[in-house]
């Protein structure tokens, strides 16, 4: 299965969303398949999932966390719920 964990935010980002981008490639290395995206506020897909405050951060459709950084616990904890099976 594929998982990516996208954190939306502007270019260039504020350090709340460079704080987001580092706890999810610090999450990413420590799952197999697991893909950071770094995504403009700005664009498309950002309308289409709704984004309305930086930096959010979304595991596949799953939102984890809107206007501030996430707990690298957290994070993890989103990424076992959309791998199904709670295994890293």
């Amino acid at each position: 299965m594929e998982v990516v964990i996208r954190v939306f935010g502007p270019e260039p980002g504020c350090a709340k969303c460079k704080g987001a981008e580092k706890v999810a490639a610090e999450v990413a290395q420590k799952f197999e398949g697991v893909t950071v995206k770094k995504c403009d506020v700005f664009s498309e897909e950002a309308e289409e999932c709704g984004i309305m405050m930086t930096p959010t951060v979304m595991v596949n459709d799953l939102t984890v966390e809107v206007g501030r950084i996430p707990s690298v616990e957290t994070l993890e904890s989103a990424v076992k719920k959309v791998l199904g099976d709670g295994s890293e």
